[in-house]
């Protein structure tokens, strides 16, 4: 009798250890759950992130493709301009003969 008596006292303390194990792994479960939870959010919070530089980055390519033409356009046009300087140039040099010739006579 002794012996079952030891055995019931064996199983209760059993029946403790088991449930005091059983409430840790719970806290541990709740608080990995939290855990999760928090990480969904930042992930979520990322992914929003992300599109938003995506957007921000493509607008700012749509800026550079448009500075790029208008600098390829003020190009053009500076080269048109220094055209007309050079024949500009040459035409003053052709007045500045034509009156030296003119003088000479």
């Amino acid at each position: 009798m002794e012996e079952k008596i030891e055995e019931v006292e064996e199983l209760q303390d059993r029946i403790v250890e088991t449930t005091a194990l059983n409430e840790s792994l719970k806290h541990e479960i709740e608080a990995t759950r939290g855990e999760l939870e928090t990480t969904r959010q930042e992930l979520e919070h990322n992914k929003s992130m992300i599109a938003s530089l995506e957007r921000e980055m493509d607008s700012k390519k749509t800026d550079l493709e448009e500075v790029e033409k208008q600098r390829s356009s003020l190009s053009e046009e500076l080269e048109g301009l220094h055209w007309q300087v050079e024949g500009y140039s040459e035409m003053d040099e052709e007045m500045e003969q034509t009156r030296e010739r003119l003088f000479q006579v």
